[in-house]
């Protein structure tokens, strides 16, 4: 191909990407309602150095002025007790109201003024030469605050902690060095009303427990940022660990420790007294649920809980949600599980254990399937989807794999519901992770791992069929049915575990795979539809679609290497949802692709490679995004259709995927495969007249 001419390179972007400041403004605002002014300040300092762009420059410039005016405005809440303390001697006292605002010069500078003009000491007048008449008698000292009013900013400096007996101790220890009554009084019921908040978390989740069994509950499930998901259903068990709620799509495991707290100040209130529901709802900056629940909450109360409480990122809250939403998808699930695994927080490690104990079995059905090569999904009367070979595969194999995660030391089987018209269509041979036996040419032993170039021949049972096709008359067709034990070898260490079936033979058809280091045998009609009812065909927990962010790696590359080198990054934040592409080259190969990126509802297209022609167009649905493209390639880029999967947060649903019609030349021999589920945020290749070859960058 005649090399193209190299695209110019991309402007630089006149703005910053969309919420480049959200975070940022999240945290002064948050600093803010907590009156901690030089705290928001230099998180306003520290921030300026993350970006070089003139825009996020002004911006940091813009946001320091405006906490300089607000940190004016409140300067007299921080006078009148610094006055106070003045007069009294308290120069501790003063300084640590001046702490407040200190880091903002101007305002710092005036509360000295003030302060300093307010509490100077009267200069003694020169001594009289003469007699004089006596100075009038200067006025009395301005009393100093009551007690009460000094105890309303040591009660906002408890409520800052969020936690009741964190608060509790705090005020009582305020208490013990009050005197006037009107202030004992007060701080003595705070006390009492916040202790209300201290038990909720075990009072609610008894509640949950001592509910009808009947009786339908709403359940949500947060993380540091967000709602995960929201459940209704009855409760079949709740213990300190685990709720089992049977759901209209059935019984799902979900854990305690996650509760939101709307949900537990709702159960709390099923006790009959909304008033400590309220205080618990207030501390954590629900403002709706808290008045709901209680009309008479002193109004105190109703302005903490509209201040946004202070977040901090939680990495090990975040990495359980992923792998908890993958472990939720069989085709994901265990690469959820060996997520979960490998996370030591304590918080997490009961529960985790409960759901690596479930691993001793799974079950794969359809798309849970990964399927490579000339495969296409059918309905067989009384067997249902399959996945039918629908190609003799001259050179290499059509494989099917499953991802199963395994545990140590535990004898793990595997069954396939397979269908042929012979014993040669049956033939197949398996990989699997740690598989070894003795190759039937060399008699010796050799492995059988997935991506080798041979798998280990299956023992079929025995079945009244043919040997050869060649012997029986009609099409290669899966008219016969049956479940073939697979070889598995005992895991040495506990991880996620791969299984691949190849097949040269048109006709050979998969309908299902157990894998089960509990079972004898393979399940009978009345339990495979049991197990076919529950199998999970969609995420129970979903995010709506956001950002991605990571490191762009390259995956191997594809094709040819004439024409012109590219690398297109996707814009910030953005993934790649499709292409637009045209297969008018030779012989039906890819003469031109461009590719399509999405984030939010906003949609942009990358650079044109190869050569411009009336196009097609291959595009995720809403909710979805690029995981995979498999191919095929020669010195060009011959077909290829592409694997859409999820998008949950910055993240890929692997669990729950569709794939796009193939497009180009038709496959021959074995595809390859771009892409582990990753989001991907950009693509490289070589393109000229036509389209060479492509790779893709993953966000990692």
């Amino acid at each position: 191909p005649v090399p193209a001419s190299a695209p110019a390179p991309a402007p630089a972007p006149s703005a910053l990407p969309p919420g480049a400041f959200a975070d940022l403004d999240r945290g002064v605002a948050s600093r803010v309602e907590s009156d901690e002014f030089s705290a928001a300040a230099r998180e306003l300092e520290r921030a300026r150095s993350r970006r070089s762009e003139a825009a996020w420059i002004a911006g940091i410039d813009e946001r320091q002025a405006a906490l300089e005016k607000k940190a004016f405005d409140a300067l007299p809440r921080f006078l009148e007790p610094a006055l106070a303390a003045s007069n009294e001697g308290r120069a501790d006292e003063v300084e640590r109201l001046r702490g407040f605002i200190a880091a903002i010069p101007a305002v710092a500078a005036e509360f000295d003024r003030r302060v300093a003009v307010k509490s100077a000491s009267p200069k003694p007048g020169p001594a009289p030469s003469a007699p004089k008449p006596a100075p009038p008698k200067p006025a009395p000292p301005k009393p100093p605050p009551s007690e009460l009013a000094a105890y309303k900013p040591k009660w906002e400096a408890a409520m800052a902690a969020r936690d009741p007996a964190k608060i509790v101790a705090t005020l009582e220890g305020v208490l013990k060095g009050l005197k006037a009554a009107d202030a004992k009084a007060e701080a003595a019921a705070d006390i009492a009303l916040v202790k209300l908040a201290v038990p909720l978390r075990d009072e609610a989740l008894a509640a949950l427990t001592r509910l009808p069994k009947d009786q339908r509950v709403k359940l949500d499930f947060s993380d540091d940022a967000s709602v995960v998901g929201s459940f209704e259903g009855t409760v079949q068990s709740a213990d300190a660990v685990r709720i089992r709620l049977s759901t209209d799509a059935g019984a799902l495991d979900l854990p305690v420790s996650e509760l939101s707290d709307e949900t537990l100040g709702r159960l709390h209130a099923l006790r009959g007294d909304g008033k400590a529901a309220a205080v618990w709802c207030a501390l954590r900056s629900l403002p709706e649920a808290a008045a709901k629940l209680d009309a008479t909450l002193p109004a105190k109360y109703v302005e903490v809980a509209k201040r946004p409480a202070p977040r901090e990122a939680d990495p090990d809250r975040r990495a359980f949600w992923q792998g908890y939403v993958d472990a939720g998808m069989i085709r994901s699930r265990a690469a959820g599980l060996d997520r979960l695994a490998k996370l030591q927080a304590p918080r997490y490690r009961p529960f985790i254990d409960l759901l690596l104990e479930g691993a001793k079995e799974a079950f794969f059905s359809g798309t849970d399937l990964t399927m490579t090569g000339t495969w296409a999904a059918q309905e067989r009367e009384k067997v249902g989807t399959v996945w039918l070979s629908t190609t003799d595969v001259k050179t290499g194999h059509a494989a099917a794999e499953v991802e199963y995660y395994a545990l140590a030391d535990q004898p793990y089987r595997a069954w396939v519901l397979a269908g042929g018209c012979c014993q040669e269509v049956f033939g197949f041979t398996v990989q699997a992770t740690g598989l070894k036996g003795i190759d039937p040419k060399t008699k010796e032993e050799t492995s059988y791992e997935p991506g080798d170039a041979t798998g280990q021949a299956v023992k079929i049972p025995l079945m009244s069929l043919k040997k050869l096709h060649s012997q029986h008359v009609g099409p290669k067709e899966p008219d016969r049915w049956d479940w073939i034990p697979v070889p598995l070898p005992k895991a040495e260490a506990a991880g996620a575990k791969k299984l691949r079936l190849l097949t040269d033979q048109k006709g050979f058809a998969i309908a299902h795979v157990v894998v089960s280091a509990t079972r004898k045998g393979p399940p009978g009609a009345a339990e495979l539809k049991e197990l076919l009812r529950d199998r999970p065909t969609s995420p129970r927990f979903t995010v709506s679609p956001g950002p991605a962010s990571g490191k762009p790696t390259r995956t191997a590359y594809y094709g040819g290497h004439g024409g012109g080198e590219f690398e297109e990054p996707a814009p910030a934040g953005a993934v790649l949802v499709g292409f637009k592409y045209s297969a008018k080259g030779s012989g039906g190969r890819m003469k031109y692709l461009q590719a399509i990126y999405r984030l939010g509802e906003q949609t942009s297209r990358g650079g044109n490679h190869g050569s411009t022609d009336t196009s097609a167009e291959l595009v995720a649905k809403p909710g979805y995004a690029v995981g995979q493209m498999v191919m095929s390639t020669s010195d060009r880029l011959d077909g290829f259709k592409l694997v859409f999967m999820r998008q949950s947060g910055g993240r890929l649903l692997a669990g729950d995927s569709y794939e796009s019609p193939w497009v180009g030349a038709p496959l021959k021999g074995e595809a390859k495969t771009l892409g582990d589920g990753s989001a991907v945020g950009g693509i490289f290749g070589h393109a000229g007249n036509e389209v060479d070859g492509v790779g893709l960058l993953l966000l990692k």
